[in-house]
């Protein structure tokens, strides 16, 4: 079946229209211009070598979007004692670092400004494990989140607490394991 002639003298322009709009499923329309975003890491009761010198850290930092668009997560280099610099577009964001034997806070961020400043914090990490208890014909669950807070000494600055916060838990069969901050946590 061919379609109308007054349609079919159409289907150019329409065709052309589509191809001016650009490529479809941008979600955000036109390009945003990213913003800079500097982080500092900071290290709460860094290991030290024989010498007193700081142990070398091995450290990745992520950036991770938390909105309704579909936007890859961002990796960026960071490190004690350098300021890193990470481009991102405006709106809502996790940053966290992480490094072998600590455990990084995730930090939220509502990104608006040209020029932001970030300190991630790593703490020392422990890990907390547990099992499933279950029927034969009850599977365990494919996922865990642990939601956990520090139970202070009492001495120290709130600063030097891991904030409240979550862990998500790797499930393997009947039994599961977190990286958490090591100390007492309710």
């Amino acid at each position: 079946m061919r379609p109308e002639p007054a349609i079919r003298s159409l289907l150019p322009l329409l065709l052309f229209g589509f191809l001016a709009l650009g490529p479809v499923g941008s979600a955000r329309g036109d390009e945003t211009p990213a913003l800079s975003v500097t982080v500092s890491l900071r290290v709460h009761a860094p290991a030290f070598t024989a010498q007193g010198q700081p142990v070398s850290l091995k450290t990745q930092g992520m950036a991770t979007w938390f909105g309704r668009e579909k936007i890859a997560p961002v990796p960026f280099a960071v490190a004690t004692g350098n300021l890193s610099t990470v481009k991102l577009p405006p709106g809502r964001w996790v940053l966290e670092a992480d490094a072998p034997g600590y455990w990084g806070a995730p930090y939220q961020l509502e990104l608006a400004k040209p020029e932001t400043a970030v300190t991630l914090d790593l703490w020392p990490a422990g890990m907390i494990e547990g099992g499933f208890s279950l029927g034969q014909e009850i599977k365990p669950p494919s996922s865990l989140t642990a939601f956990f807070h520090s139970i202070s000494s009492g001495g120290g600055a709130a600063s030097d607490v891991p904030p409240v916060s979550k862990a998500a838990c790797a499930v393997d069969r009947e039994t599961w394991t977190c990286k958490v901050p090591s100390g007492v946590l309710d």
